[in-house]
């Protein structure tokens, strides 16, 4: 909480000082598709049935089959990720290495072509690089 808090209000005092916001870097979205679920906060089945992690960042998750304790805001980052995909066509763009050893695609994620998804959850303190 303190530090959703911390993050809020830098961008508050940034924007209030006329420090514009880094430019998106240019960046070819490969394909369009539709999200069906979201797994936590980074990762997402697509209407295909394959599984997308989100590329370059780091989000709480959730104990593995019922050993130990659910990372800290696992479930907050599940619900915002769910709040911005769920049901909604994104745009993907893919890292250096398509699929990771666990079969998930890793991928840079867009609402739109303004909305890189990685960067909000980073903004909101729901993930860090």
């Amino acid at each position: 909480m303190i530090v959703r808090a911390l993050i809020a209000a830098t961008l508050i005092i940034t924007r209030s000082l006329g420090v514009a916001a880094a430019p998106l870097c240019d960046v070819a979205i490969a394909e369009d598709a539709f999200v069906t679920a979201v797994g936590d906060g980074r990762s997402f089945d697509l209407e295909d049935g394959r599984h997308v992690r989100l590329a370059a960042i780091r989000a709480p998750v959730f104990a593995q089959n019922g050993e130990g304790k659910d990372e800290p805001l696992a479930e907050e980052a599940r619900s915002r990720l769910s709040a911005l995909i769920l049901g909604r066509s994104v745009g993907l763009a893919y890292a250096d290495r398509v699929v990771d050893r666990h079969g998930f695609m890793i991928a840079h994620v867009y609402r739109d072509p303004q909305t890189w998804l990685q960067q909000m959850l980073v903004a909101e303190g729901l993930a860090r690089v």
